[in-house]
């Protein structure tokens, strides 16, 4: 009996290749457009991995992009990834291809700016007025897929100011930890005004972005989008399953079990001088 040809037997240009052999750089330069592959680029992935016998499955499952990293051992056994090596070496490609996505949203700046700070006179005089020069940098506020980082910088001397050197504290603040975002936007008659963003976290803490308040409404959107986008990507990696639940247990989209670790708001400091 003949057997039916594989559709993506000639298009590999790299079929004898091990994914052991992909570089780090090579892996984010995949992962980077990974969520647009079709089910038949996904196929031509699986081929150039060393994974032919199984192209044809992935492409009659409707496996695309963004669906492909969330493959786990129970998808991966109904589309007949029978063989026990296969799938586990199909499994450390998958890790790759996460890896490689996660560096890429880290390294993905959504949002970057300074601390609008007002001066005397609601603001017609410099910030620190009459002496300017002790006083230290306006912090600054980043944020990626993953958290939103707020850097202040501190005096090493109260009486002196940034004369005798500053510190900057960064207080890193993970998306998913947060409960609410709100705004002020304070617009005085005879003043520039700013922008206060509340940030408040689930255990109860709060940090205040201080922004233009013409920009306020929209760098509050931007962060409140974050933060659904994390809790989506959470809610989506992360299944309970009857008996898990019973202990109290997470389990990913494969089965397997994952220990929940309680995280902890990280603080760096760099002394300046």
């Amino acid at each position: 009996m003949a057997h039916e040809p594989n559709p993506f037997q000639q298009t590999q240009p790299s079929m004898g290749r091990n994914h052991d052999d992909l570089t780090r750089s090579n892996t984010e330069t995949i992962a980077r457009n990974i969520a647009n592959w079709s089910a038949d680029e996904v196929g031509h992935w699986a081929c150039e991995q060393g994974f032919k016998e199984y192209s044809i499955a992935l492409v009659e499952h409707e496996i695309t992009g963004d669906v492909l990293p969330l493959l786990g051992e129970s998808q991966l056994l109904e589309m007949g990834f029978s063989k026990v090596g296969q799938r586990l070496r199909f499994e450390r490609a998958l890790k790759e291809l996460q890896r490689g996505a996660r560096t890429i949203a880290r390294n993905e700046v959504l949002w970057e700016g300074s601390e609008h700070r007002l001066g005397p006179c609601g603001g017609c005089l410099p910030f620190g007025f009459p002496c300017c020069c002790c006083s230290q940098p306006p912090a600054s506020y980043k944020m990626n897929h993953y958290k939103l980082s707020v850097s202040v910088a501190e005096n090493n001397c109260p009486c002196l100011g940034a004369c005798l050197g500053y510190s900057y504290v960064t207080n890193n603040i993970d998306l998913d930890h947060i409960n609410d975002v709100d705004q002020i936007a304070e617009k005085p008659p005879c003043c520039t005004g700013v922008g206060i963003i509340m940030v408040h976290e689930k255990e109860g803490g709060q940090h205040n972005l201080y922004v233009e308040p013409n920009d306020v409404s929209k760098i509050s959107a931007k962060i409140q989008q974050g933060v659904e986008e994390a809790e989506l990507r959470a809610q989506t990696c992360l299944l309970y399953t009857s008996d898990a639940a019973d202990e109290e247990d997470s389990v990913d989209l494969g089965g397997r079990r994952i220990i929940k670790k309680k995280k902890t708001k990280k603080e760096e400091k760099i002394s300046i001088r």
